[in-house]
């Protein structure tokens, strides 16, 4: 029998919550748990009453018959014993025994991985920083991370893309689930150039009691968590505390006091959060990582630039930009040149707000193809993404 099998089983006992160090502490491997599971079933410090009645109810027959489902519609599985599981897991109690994916998983052990959080409703200046940042960290090679929520997870892996670099999505439910609903068409764009991972079992839905679990494993993966926006008691800044009970530096924008859409940036920086101005803020601290690799002069290039994206481009990206409290507002094209390959996207835009499958179609281009050339657009400020996956030119009326 596959051995994976054991650590499906295992998966299954333990639930996502659990802590996996002291089990293999004590039984070794997965399989010594499931052939020892007598003694275990009497052992109350390493499992619960619900984990009890898991190990009853779970055969290694329904574990075998899901792994040859994953693998059958072209997922992976990684188990805690295998030579490719991400070292850096290892090192965590809380470690899952098993994680499954789809896409490059070369990107979980990069020289320097950093994951990005935020609102799914983002006001316009955190959603440009967060473009501007994470497409600059991607360009220069880092790999990012994030959770694959709508709004500021989404512009993560769009930035990404648009670097022409792939990134992590870390899912709050099984790899075959589309969720949300809304990022079908990034997941496609994700899974070209980078890496889909979840711990949870193919089909389950995106659970509440889920998203505790995803962001610990996101904060695991990462050398470095960026909250972009984040309210008091919202996910975000969970994220930000758990990023900080791994290990993982934690930064933050700044903003404004009394704006409840980021009084958490606030909170975490008063805990101890380095305060982002810019990409180098985010390589500063890890140095030693990239040193004498080729990415170095890149990186080295990015930090040179002075005091960060907060500064470095006022009139475009700050200034004119409204009051972050100004719902849906984006900084005004500057009339500058399009790139010629940007220019049928843009002029498709002319007539108003157009849907994004209705814009494919017209254009008769691939959805992630326009997904980057969208992203693109709205670094340059020429166009701004409205609800309901519509985009309009900067300056027309919605």
């Amino acid at each position: 029998m596959d051995n994976r099998v054991h650590w499906l089983w295992l998966a299954q006992v333990l639930g996502p919550d659990a802590r996996l160090g002291p089990v293999l502490e004590q039984y070794g491997t997965a399989q010594a748990v499931y052939e020892n599971r007598k003694d275990a079933l009497s052992d109350r410090t390493l499992f619960s009453a619900a984990m009890h009645a898991r190990m009853r109810d779970t055969t290694l027959e329904e574990c075998e018959e899901r792994l040859y489902a994953v693998l059958s519609s072209g997922y992976g599985v990684l188990c805690r014993e295998d030579e490719t599981f991400p070292e850096r897991l290892k090192a965590f109690d809380t470690c899952p025994p098993v994680l499954y994916y789809m896409g490059d998983t070369a990107l979980l052990d990069g020289f320097l991985n950093i994951g990005c959080v935020g609102s799914r409703r983002p006001q316009a200046l955190f959603r440009n920083l967060t473009l501007r940042v994470c497409r600059s960290l991607a360009a220069a090679g880092v790999t990012l991370f994030s959770g694959f929520a709508a709004g500021i997870d989404a512009d993560v892996h769009r930035a990404a893309y648009s670097a022409d670099r792939g990134s992590v999505a870390v899912l709050p439910c099984g790899i075959d689930v589309a969720y949300p609903a809304e990022n079908r068409g990034l997941r496609r764009m994700v899974v070209k150039k980078g890496l889909l991972l979840s711990q949870f079992a193919p089909g389950l839905p995106a659970y509440r009691e889920h998203f505790r679990p995803r962001n610990r494993l996101l904060c695991m993966l990462c050398d470095g968590v960026l909250v972009s926006q984040a309210a008091l008691k919202s996910g975000s800044l969970m994220s930000g505390h758990l990023a900080m009970e791994c290990g993982a530096e934690v930064f933050s924008f700044p903003d404004r006091i009394g704006n409840p859409a980021t009084a958490g940036n606030l909170q975490l920086l008063r805990e101890g959060a380095v305060l982002c101005t810019g990409p180098q803020d985010l390589v500063l601290p890890f140095r030693d990582r990239y040193a004498g690799l080729h990415e170095e002069e890149q990186i080295d290039r990015m930090i040179e630039t002075g005091p960060g994206i907060l500064k470095d481009t006022p009139d475009r990206y700050v200034e004119q930009l409204p009051e972050p409290s100004e719902k849906g507002a984006e900084p005004a094209h500057d009339g500058a040149p399009l790139p010629v390959r940007l220019e049928s996207v843009y002029r498709a835009l002319e007539d108003g707000p157009v849907h994004i499958e209705q814009l494919a179609a017209k254009l008769s281009m691939p959805a992630g193809t326009l997904m980057a050339a969208l992203t693109e657009l709205e670094l340059l400020g020429a166009v701004q993404s409205l609800p309901g996956k519509q985009y309009v030119r900067k300056g027309s009326k919605p």
